[in-house]
């Protein structure tokens, strides 16, 4: 048995936060699209309407749905509630962090996971969910989507991309296979907390 099974991170990624932290229940007034409704819209609050007119003061586009394809996400983080991180739209604390950057200008702003998977198609949530999986369970698999992060960021070669994602729904691994994806999964967990740690640090 792999002894790190479950890695041990100084709390990192766990969070005592509610999951829908930056969830929007102020009084329904006005509408705004939202990407993930029947109707495509969502009742507008202050937090909304902060998130949507920041992203679109650091767009090139001023129309939101022309707006919000000029973002891609470069980094995903998870922050203590102790440590009072903030959502471009005001929400404070929350716990699921990512940095986004505008591909025309190059501008960069952090916002919340929660905004980012109400608004945009930005796979962030996809990301969150499995990395927590995997940091509980380190035998489990990374999906694709966070595969393609991690590989993106240069923390896995090429050998490893394709190992990952040809046994990602292998329902069972032999013994060298298991103890691969153990390897690379303790690999690319130790590559998040390292990257955290100098974040927090301002290296």
């Amino acid at each position: 048995m792999i002894e790190d099974k479950h890695l041990a991170c100084d709390g990192w990624p766990n969070c005592d936060m509610e999951p829908d932290l930056c969830s929007y229940n102020g009084h329904q007034s006005q509408l705004i699209g939202h990407k993930d409704s029947p109707d495509g819209i969502l009742p507008k609050t202050k937090y909304s309407e902060t998130f949507i007119k920041r992203i679109l003061e650091l767009s090139e586009a001023d129309i939101w749905e022309e707006a919000k394809l000029e973002w891609k996400l470069v980094r995903i983080d998870f922050a203590r509630k102790e440590e009072g991180e903030s959502c471009l739209c005001g929400k404070t604390p929350i716990c699921e962090l990512c940095r986004i950057t505008n591909s025309l200008n190059g501008n960069s702003t952090q916002v919340g996971n929660v905004c980012i998977n109400k608004f945009t198609d930005l796979p962030s949530n996809l990301i969150f969910t499995n990395i927590k999986k995997v940091f509980k369970d380190v035998d489990k698999s990374f999906n694709e989507v966070t595969t393609e992060y991690i590989y993106e960021k240069e923390w896995i070669n090429e050998w490893e991309y394709d190992f990952l994602i040809d046994t990602e729904r292998k329902r069972k691994l032999s013994n060298k296979q298991y103890k691969k994806r153990v390897s690379i999964n303790s690999k690319i967990l130790r590559k998040f907390k390292i990257e955290r740690d100098h974040v927090y640090q301002g290296e």
